[in-house]
């Protein structure tokens, strides 16, 4: 008897991985959710038509982000309807909030959203409780007078009084505090939540070295993206590689605030040119990884 029930467990295992095995794969889809056609303002998502999309980012709700290079705005897709709507940029809140190059989206766990415009120089944030704008980082050009009231490109003095030469993009930890990506200087800012303060805690000139070494000593290779976990271990992506600076000793750097090469880290030369955002392909002089 024993025997013949475990037999009838066998068979009975043997069918049932034969139809889990025979039954069709569940292949994902892909939609569009904005955009597909001339650039227009339709209220309807496929015909609200946009440009470049050089950012996206996604709030707790739901609602969607997306950075518009060409036309200089970010809009919003509403989670609830699906709508979308210019938030900023294109005229919209005023004619005195222009978005020259809008590269870099991030929003914080209150909701509110930060833009890394690239052209201007600055940051913004927008609250959730309306208004305007408000830069939180960037004093502008160079030849701005408020750029030349700290040295060393603004570090240890209020953020909006820093120098950035070409925030490319932002990240927000779980504190509020505000990372951005520093294209030109080749370096990784942050920007204290509590006090306003900049200063550089990766990069210190541009270059690939430093691995092993704490990251402000670091050489950074133009980084055009960052991002933070929950642990405050924070992620570069620079040209051919990703880089780490770890929160502890516990991570693969070396000690807390040092920095490693996570991956990548060859010539990513893989025969094709990488177009830049203005639109003129390999006009970088180069090929990406």
């Amino acid at each position: 008897m024993a025997k013949t029930i475990s037999l009838r467990v066998i068979l009975i295992g043997l069918v049932l991985a034969f139809v889990v095995q025979s039954l069709p794969a569940q292949e994902p889809t892909i939609n569009t959710v904005v955009g597909g056609g001339f650039y227009s303002q339709n209220s309807q998502p496929t015909a609200f038509s946009v440009g470049i999309v050089s950012a996206v980012a996604v709030d707790s709700i739901g609602n969607l982000y997306i950075a518009d290079i060409t036309h200089g705005a970010v809009y919003s897709i509403n989670a609830s309807t699906g709508n979308p709507t210019v938030l900023v940029g294109n005229g919209t809140l005023g004619a005195t909030v222009e978005l020259t190059k809008p590269t870099g989206l991030a929003v914080d766990t209150n909701g509110n959203l930060f833009i890394a415009d690239q052209g201007a120089g600055v940051v913004y944030r927008v609250s959730t409780s309306g208004g305007m704008p408000q830069v939180v980082a960037g004093c502008g050009t160079a030849n701005n007078p408020k750029c030349s009231v700290f040295p060393n490109i603004g570090d240890g003095g209020p953020a909006t009084a820093a120098y950035l030469q070409g925030p490319a993009s932002v990240a927000v930890d779980r504190g509020g505090n505000l990372y951005i990506a520093d294209n030109l200087a080749c370096r990784i800012r942050k920007v204290s939540s509590v006090t306003g303060t900049i200063n550089t805690v990766a990069g210190s000139n541009c270059g690939s070295s430093g691995d092993g070494d704490p990251a402000t000593q670091a050489q950074l290779d133009h980084p055009s993206g960052v991002a933070v976990d929950s642990a405050g271990n924070i992620f570069i992506a620079q040209q051919f590689r990703v880089r780490e600076v770890c929160a502890s000793s516990a991570g693969p750097c070396g000690g807390a605030g040092y920095i490693t090469t996570v991956a990548g880290g060859g010539t990513g030369r893989l025969g094709r040119r990488w177009p830049s955002y203005d639109g003129d392909p390999g006009s970088y002089g180069g090929y990406r990884a």
